[in-house]
């Protein structure tokens, strides 16, 4: 994944973050807050690092439909196709 690529949170990211329905770890719960539309990949990873976050917790939130690339047509490495 490119480490400059843009993330935000979808309505249900932002629905999560309000209402805890998901009852998400507590350190992926605060990546989700933390992904906010402006801050790049590389600067979350490292935000992660430092408070014990998986590192796979894009991914994660990814798969959840939880957050969604702003670039239109981005891939994981596992080939999960993200779409805006």
């Amino acid at each position: 994944m490119d480490t400059n690529h843009i993330f935000h949170k979808t309505s249900l990211g932002l629905q999560e973050v309000n209402s805890r329905t998901l009852k998400l770890a507590p350190k992926l719960r605060t990546m989700l807050i933390l992904v906010d539309g402006s801050a790049p990949v590389q600067l979350l990873r490292e935000k992660a690092q430092l408070i014990g976050a998986p590192e796979d917790f894009m991914e994660q939130l990814v798969k959840a439909g939880l957050i969604v690339s702003s670039v239109a047509g981005a891939y994981f490495a596992t080939d999960t196709a993200v779409t805006t």
